[in-house]
């Protein structure tokens, strides 16, 4: 092939999805395009333009449709993810406020999640230090 027609199909594969441009190509190579149509200086278009104008032209093209995008991933719970970052960090005993709160921070959890899951799970403050009470310590621990 080509190097003109490689660089046609790049450019192809730059606006379209992987199956519009399976149907393209086997269209063009099953239509014996004249390899004169991808001369470097025509765009995507007007080689397109000029197959399907042609009278033997396979094209217009039934493109099958674009594949849907993917649905993004749903957002995590931000009470949550503070939940377990405090289960973490305290299961083992107490830590100072100030090193919790830079966890947080570096994990993106907003002070505001971070004080809504201490409600949750009772944490503790005392001298500065935060830490779980012990009965919650306990189911957090696996059996060993």
């Amino acid at each position: 092939m080509s190097p003109a027609f490689v660089g046609f199909v790049r450019d192809l594969q730059s606006r379209l999805d992987e199956r519009q441009v399976r149907v393209i190509v086997a269209n063009l190579l099953r239509a014996r395009v004249p390899l004169l149509s991808f001369a470097p200086c025509r765009t995507v278009d007007e080689v397109l333009a000029a197959v399907a104008a042609a009278p033997t032209s396979p094209l217009p093209l039934p493109l099958p449709p674009p594949e849907p995008e993917p649905d993004p991933p749903p957002e995590p719970d931000p009470i949550q993810a503070a939940c377990d970052l405090l289960h973490r960090l305290l299961v083992d005993g107490p830590l100072p406020g100030d090193e919790v709160e830079a966890a947080a921070h570096d994990a993106g959890i907003a002070p505001e999640s971070l004080l809504e899951a201490c409600d949750l799970l009772r944490v503790l403050s005392q001298r500065g230090e935060w830490r779980i009470p012990e009965r919650r310590r306990r189911q957090a621990q696996p059996a060993t």
